[in-house]
Parts: structure tokens; C-alpha cells; sequence
């Protein structure tokens, strides 16, 4: 794939990944009784306090996640959020969320992963290398 391509095709992933984790921790936020009511079936404690808890980690990091500078963190955190998805979805036998699930995650880890190779380093700066040997 071209770069050019490939950074388009990135910055699109990016951009449509970060703003599904804002939109969907919206009703997270405002603890859904659908969203209470699903986390206390799969046997939370304190089920609107995880629904909430979990809309803030998503808000986080999909807004981390939309920033250059932080992608890599927002992406992480959203990375250990799915992580409690696929978990929970697995031991409930929910087999079609896993698909979405381990997609996201992998959409998260492919972008953190060519934002890392792009990431310019600075004049000045010190390579990993020659910073140890300092």
C-alpha cells in the first residue's frame, strides 16, 4: 500500500474509531437503565456505577484517542476497555459482540501502531540507543 494511502486510510480509521467510542459512552454517561440493566445480567456490582465508569474510560479515551499527541494513550485505554468486553462477552457465550469487540481492538492497535512509526523524532533528542550508553 502506498503511504499516502495508508496515512489516508489511517487518519480515516482514526478519526471514525475515536468518534464511536464519544458517541456510544453517551448513553453510558447518562447510566441508560438498558445499559444497567445489561451489566447487572452479566453480574457487575454496582451496575450503574460500572455503566458510568465505563462511559468515562470511553469518553477518554476516544477523545485521547482523536488527538495526535495522545492516540497512543487513548488507544491503549480503549485497547483495556475492549479487553473487559471481549472477557465478559466470552464467558457469556455472546459470540457476535466478540467479532466487534476483537475488531475495534484491532482497529485501535493498527492505527497506534502506524501513528508510532510516523511519529517524527525530534532534533536534539536522544536515540533510545545513545541515551543508555550516556
Amino acid at each position: 500500500m502506498p503511504p499516502k494511502v495508508k496515512s489516508v486510510f489511517v487518519w480515516i480509521a482514526q478519526i471514525l474509531v475515536g468518534l464511536l467510542f464519544v458517541i456510544v459512552a453517551l448513553p453510558k454517561l447518562q447510566a441508560h437503565p438498558g445499559l444497567v440493566e445489561r451489566f447487572y445480567e452479566w453480574g457487575f456490582p454496582a451496575a450503574k456505577q460500572m455503566v458510568v465508569l465505563t462511559g468515562i474510560l470511553e469518553l477518554v479515551g476516544g477523545i485521547g484517542f482523536l488527538i495526535p499527541k495522545t492516540n497512543r494513550y487513548g488507544g491503549a485505554l480503549l485497547c483495556m476497555v475492549m479487553a473487559g468486553a471481549f472477557l465478559t462477552h466470552l464467558l457469556h457465550g455472546e459470540w457476535s459482540r466478540l467479532i466487534i469487540t476483537s475488531s475495534l481492538a484491532g482497529i485501535l492497535i493498527f492505527v497506534i501502531m502506524n501513528r508510532r512509526q510516523n511519529t517524527p523524532v525530534q532534533e536534539g533528542s536522544p536515540t533510545p540507543s545513545l541515551a543508555a550508553s550516556e
